[in-house]
C-alpha cells in the first residue's frame, strides 16, 4: 500500500483505485495467480512427457509394456466422461433442474438437436 492511502479524504481523481489495489485481498489474488501460472509451467510439460510415454509405450513391440500402455492411456481417455457424469449436477448449482432449464431453452432451439 502507498503512503498517500493512509488519508483516503485527500485522494483526487483515480489516486483512489491505485490504493483499492493495493490492498491485502488484492494482493493475495496477484500471488495466487502467479502460484497458478508456475504450476502450469511445471505441470504442463510432465503431462506432455507422461502422453508421449503412454502413447510410445502403447505402440511397444514388447507384450507387457504395450498392455501397460494400452490401459493407461484408456485410463487418462476415461477421465473425463467420470469428471463429466460426476460432477454435472454439482455444475448447474442448487435449485437449477435440468429439465425446467430444458424447458426454458427449447424456443431458443437449443432442444431441437434431441427431438
Amino acid at each position: 500500500m502507498f503512503s498517500y492511502c493512509t488519508d483516503l479524504s485527500a485522494l483526487q481523481g483515480l489516486g483512489w483505485l491505485s490504493c483499492y489495489l493495493t490492498t491485502g485481498n488484492h494482493m493475495l489474488f496477484y500471488a495466487s495467480f502467479a502460484t497458478v501460472l508456475l504450476i502450469l509451467a511445471i505441470v504442463a510439460p510432465v503431462a506432455l512427457l507422461f502422453g508421449f510415454l503412454g502413447a510410445m509405450a502403447s505402440r511397444s513391440r514388447i507384450a507387457g509394456v504395450r498392455w501397460i500402455g494400452r490401459i493407461y492411456t484408456s485410463m487418462v481417455r476415461g477421465v473425463p466422461d467420470i469428471i463429466f457424469f460426476l460432477f454435472r449436477a454439482h455444475r448447474t448449482g442448487p435449485g437449477i433442474r435440468m429439465d425446467a432449464l430444458a424447458r426454458a431453452l427449447r424456443p431458443l432451439g437449443a432442444g431441437a438437436a434431441g427431438q
